[in-house]
């Protein structure tokens, strides 16, 4: 009985797809332009980030616009980090300046969302995905009750878009 080449190379080993500017950009853009805030977490919440910093920053400026601050810019938010005591892990306010200036556009910040999104729920699919190898080489589990949970998966990712 032939059996299948070992894979030339090992999908474990890649860095999770992400995009690190696209990240930044959003977060400036919703400092810059406060009113994008509601458009943005509509569909973007902090989980979506792959940045652990960009993570507690976005949820920082979340927790001000619900709590009715409209003026949020790197004082106001620095002082949320602070009091979350999150400031020194996301970088201090020089991070958050450093923020602002990578802003291509600040009328993009929907654009820099999506693709924060789309990269996020690319994760979503590594990681499901290496369920499935994972229990597809666990000779313990049945087949069917495999392509079940396979399918659960997927589809809980599919109703989240």
């Amino acid at each position: 009985m032939a059996t299948a080449p070992p894979p030339t190379s090992n999908p474990f080993d890649r860095v999770p797809p992400a995009n690190l500017d696209a990240e930044r950009s959003v977060l400036g853009s919703l400092l810059l332009l406060n009113d994008s805030i509601d458009e943005v977490a509509e569909f973007l919440t902090a989980q979506h980030f792959y940045s652990d910093r960009h993570q507690a920053i976005f949820a920082a400026i979340h927790e001000l616009y619900e709590a009715g601050v409209r003026g949020i810019d790197v004082v106001t938010l620095s002082e949320q980090l602070e009091k979350r005591q999150k400031l020194e892990s996301v970088g201090g306010p020089q991070y958050l300046l450093e923020v602002l200036q990578c802003v291509p556009h600040a009328a993009n910040a929907r654009y820099y969302g999506t693709i924060v999104r789309e990269k996020a729920v690319q994760r979503s699919l590594i990681a499901a995905c290496t369920e499935v190898l994972r229990d597809c080489y666990d000779a313990e589990r049945p087949i069917d009750e495999i392509l079940q949970s396979a399918e659960q998966n997927i589809f809980r990712i599919v109703e989240q878009q």
